[in-house]
C-alpha cells in the first residue's frame, strides 16, 4: 500500500461497522467497481475520464517512475517493463519544460565573449573543411559544427555512394521495398 492512501483508508476503517469485511461494504467480490466509481465521481460533481482504471494506473506509474527504477515499480504492479513503457508510462510536461531550460551537453566557456578573430578562424577552416573534391561517385563532405552558443548544429554530413553502393538517394537508410 502506499503512503498517499493509508490515512483515507484508515479513516474508512473506522467509520466502517463492526464485522465489516470491507471498507466500502457495496464493494464486494460481485460488484461492477467501474459502475460504481463512475457514480461515485459523477456525485462528487466530476465527469468520468475514458478508461477509468487504466488511466489510474498509467498516472500512478508515471509518478513513481519518476522516483523508482522501472523494473521495481513494473515488478509493484505487475507488469513488465515493456507493456509499463507501451501502455502506461506517460512523458510528463514539467519534465519537458525542465529539460527545455537546461543544456544537456558542455556548452563552451565564454560563449557570450567569442571575439570576431575566432570568428573568422572558424569560418576559415569550415571553408577549409566543405571545398568539395570532385573524386566521383564516393565523395564525402563534412562541416564542422559551428561554436556560437545558442546556435543549432549542422545537419549530418551527406554521404553519396556509387550505384556499387546500394544505398540510392536515402543517404544511411537502405531502401525497402515494403514498410
Amino acid at each position: 500500500m502506499f503512503p498517499e492512501l493509508r490515512p483515507y483508508l484508515e479513516d474508512l476503517d473506522a467509520l466502517a461497522e463492526k464485522g465489516d469485511e470491507f471498507v466500502v461494504p457495496r464493494c464486494g467480490k460481485s460488484s461492477n467497481l467501474r459502475t460504481m466509481f463512475i457514480a461515485i465521481i459523477e456525485r462528487a460533481g466530476h465527469e468520468a475520464w475514458p478508461k477509468l482504471f487504466q488511466n489510474l494506473r498509467a498516472s500512478r506509474e508515471t509518478e513513481l517512475l519518476a522516483l523508482y527504477p522501472a523494473k521495481d515499480v513494473s515488478s509493484w504492479l505487475g507488469n513488465s517493463v515493456p507493456v509499463a513503457m507501451k501502455h502506461y508510462a506517460m512523458a510528463r510536461k514539467e519534465v519537458f519544460e525542465d529539460a527545455a531550460l537546461k543544456p544537456s551537453g558542455a556548452m563552451p566557456e565564454n560563449a557570450d565573449e567569442n571575439s570576431e578573430a575566432e570568428s573568422e578562424a572558424d569560418a576559415k577552416q569550415n571553408a577549409k573543411q566543405t571545398v568539395a573534391t570532385a573524386s566521383g561517385p564516393q565523395e564525402h563532405v563534412q562541416k564542422k559544427s559551428p561554436r556560437i552558443a545558442g546556435s543549432l548544429p549542422l545537419p549530418p554530413p551527406k554521404v553519396i555512394l556509387g550505384q556499387s553502393g546500394g544505398m540510392g538517394d536515402t543517404e544511411f537508410e537502405s531502401v525497402t521495398s515494403a514498410v
